[in-house]
């Protein structure tokens, strides 16, 4: 069977190397991607398969959020999101703009905390 894969969209090079780093030692396929229009496909394009689930930086929802509600309305199957986050920001699963959230992870986080996050998620 095939190891999960991530797609990581995070603008912060040394944070997405880190967090990279720390989802192949729990045994995870990264990916790993900077923000902007696109990224799904794009990643998908370059690495040729979808991801079984994105993890993203905050800043990054509502552009991934349009596109996967484009995926949706082509019928083509949904894909989790788990947001990266800082406890400033307030957003909840409750308030956030998409239903497709299924976690949040606050930065900074340790391996531990990460791996309980993915935890469980299909």
């Amino acid at each position: 069977m095939a190891r999960k894969r991530i797609l990581l969209v995070e603008d912060d090079e040394m944070i997405r190397e880190a967090t990279t780093e720390l989802l192949e030692n729990l045994g995870y396929e990264v990916v790993s991607e900077r923000s902007g229009k696109s990224v799904i496909s794009g990643a998908i394009q370059r690495h040729g398969r979808t991801p079984d689930l994105i993890l993203a930086e905050s800043t990054a929802v509502a552009s991934i959020d349009e596109e996967l509600a484009e995926r949706s309305l082509r019928h083509e199957p949904d894909i989790p999101l788990v947001i990266i986050t800082v406890p400033w920001e307030h957003q909840s699963r409750e308030t956030s703009r998409t239903e497709r959230i299924r976690r949040l992870i606050y930065k900074p986080f340790t391996r531990g905390e990460l791996a309980e996050a993915l935890r469980g998620i299909p």
